[in-house]
C-alpha cells in the first residue's frame, strides 16, 4: 500500500470533517473544509477523493439553497468516478442530478438520470457477481488439483489410507456442492432485487412523463410528489442494505459445516479449510458499514441520532445502533442478525440500554425511543 504524505492526509482529514459538519448543521465549516481538502487533493492528485469532496459539496449547495452551482460541479465528480469505475460515488453523482433536475422541474432530465441510476445499480450487482463467479471457479480449480494429488498419493498407498483419502474427496465436494447453493441464493436475492427496483422505475417513469401535461396550479403539487419518491428511493435503498445481511446466516451455516468437517477427518486439508474460513470470515463484515446505514436510516428518520445523544450522551455507538433498530421496529431475532450476535444477549442488551435511558419501569423501551 501506498505511504500517504503529511499534506494529502490532511486533505483526507479536512474530507472526512466536510461530512460531519453538513451532518450536525454547521454549513459555514463545512464549506471551508470542502474547499481546503479540494485543493489539496488535486494538488496530491487524489481524484477519488476529490471527487467523492465535489458530491458532498454539491450536496452542502442543496441545503443551503444555491442550486445555481450544484450541476457544474456534480457533472465534474461524475466525470472522474466514472473514469475511475467508482460505483459508489458514480451512483451517488447520478441520485443527485435527480435531485437537482428535479428541483427544476424538468421530468426529462429526472427520467434521464433515474435511469442512469437504476442502471449504474445492476452493474455494480453484475460486477459483484461475476468476481464471486471468477473467485468460485479459482477455488474449484484448486480444490481439483488438490483432490486429484490426494488420490494419487493415496494410491501408493494401503486400503486404510486409501479409504481416508476418498472421505477427504466427499468432504471437499461436499463444500463445493454448499459454496454452490450459497452462490444460487445470492443470485437469485439479487435477481428479485432489481426485478423489483425495475417495477418502480417503470411506474415512476409513466408519472413523471405526464408533468408537461398538467396545469399550471397543480406544479407545486406535482414537485412534492417528486419529492416524495426521492424519499421512498432513500428508504429503499436503506431496506437493500439491511437485506445485505442475510448472507451472514447462509455463510455462518456454511463456516459451522466446514468446522465440522475439519474435525471429523484426519487428512482433510486443514490449511486450505482454514484459508476458506478466514475468507468466509471477512465477507462476513463486508455489509457492516455502519455508516451507509446511518445516512440511510437518518433520511428517513430525522435528526433521530442528534436527538438521541442529546438526551442521553453517554450511549455507545452500539447502545445507539440498537436504538436505531428498536425505532425501526426489528424483532429480537432480527437485530440479533444484524448485530451478530444471539438473541439471549440482545435482550440483555436491551435490559442495559432500558436502565441507561431511564424511562420508567411502566414505560415500553420501544414507546419510549419511538418518542424520541
Amino acid at each position: 500500500m501506498a505511504k500517504i504524505g503529511n499534506e494529502q492526509g490532511v486533505g483526507i482529514c479536512h474530507s472526512n470533517l466536510v461530512y460531519v459538519y453538513l451532518r450536525n448543521g454547521e454549513y459555514a465549516k463545512s464549506e471551508a473544509s470542502a474547499n481546503l481538502a479540494l485543493r489539496i487533493l488535486k494538488e496530491t492528485d487524489y481524484e477519488e477523493l476529490y471527487a467523492a469532496t465535489l458530491l458532498v459539496k454539491a450536496r452542502l449547495y442543496m441545503e443551503t439553497d444555491r442550486w445555481d452551482r450544484v450541476n457544474p460541479m456534480i457533472l465534474e465528480g461524475l466525470e472522474i468516478v466514472k473514469h475511475l469505475e467508482s460505483g459508489a460515488y458514480i451512483q451517488e453523482g447520478y441520485e443527485l442530478l435527480a435531485r437537482y433536475y428535479v428541483h427544476e422541474n424538468d421530468a426529462e432530465q429526472v427520467s434521464l438520470y433515474y435511469d442512469s441510476l437504476h442502471q449504474s445499480i445492476e452493474n455494480y450487482f453484475e460486477k459483484e457477481r461475476l468476481e464471486i463467479s471468477e473467485n468460485l471457479k479459482a477455488r474449484y480449480e484448486t480444490e481439483k488439483k488438490e483432490a486429484q494429488l490426494t488420490l494419487q498419493r493415496a494410491q501408493n498407498q494401503s486400503l486404510t489410507l486409501e479409504n481416508e483419502a476418498q472421505r477427504t474427496q466427499r468432504n471437499i465436494l461436499l463444500f463445493l456442492a454448499l459454496v454452490f447453493v450459497v452462490l444460487l441464493v445470492l443470485m437469485y436475492n439479487r435477481f428479485q432485487l432489481r426485478k423489483k427496483l425495475s417495477a418502480e422505475q417503470e411506474a415512476r417513469l409513466e408519472d413523471q412523463v405526464k408533468l408537461p401535461e398538467l396545469e399550471k396550479g397543480k406544479k407545486e403539487a406535482e414537485n412534492d410528489r417528486l419529492e416524495e419518491q426521492v424519499h421512498h428511493k432513500q428508504r429503499e435503498l436503506a431496506s437493500l442494505t439491511l437485506q445485505m445481511t442475510q448472507k451472514n446466516d447462509a455463510l455462518q451455516e456454511l463456516e459451522q459445516k466446514i468446522q465440522k468437517s475439519l474435525h471429523g477427518s484426519k487428512e482433510f486439508p486443514k490449511e486450505s479449510v482454514r484459508e476458506i474460513l478466514n475468507l468466509i470470515g471477512n465477507q462476513k463484515t463486508i455489509d457492516k458499514a455502519w455508516n451507509t446505514f446511518k445516512a440511510h436510516f437518518e433520511q428517513v428518520h430525522t435528526s433521530f441520532f442528534d436527538k438521541l445523544r442529546t438526551k442521553h450522551p453517554d450511549l455507545s455507538q452500539t447502545e445507539e445502533k440498537h436504538s436505531a433498530y428498536i425505532r425501526m421496529g426489528l424483532s429480537t431475532k432480527e437485530i440479533a442478525r444484524l448485530m451478530n450476535i444471539s438473541p439471549s444477549s440482545v435482550q440483555v442488551a436491551r435490559y442495559r440500554l432500558k436502565k441507561k435511558l431511564g424511562p420508567g419501569k411502566n414505560t415500553d423501551i420501544y414507546q419510549y425511543i419511538n418518542s424520541i
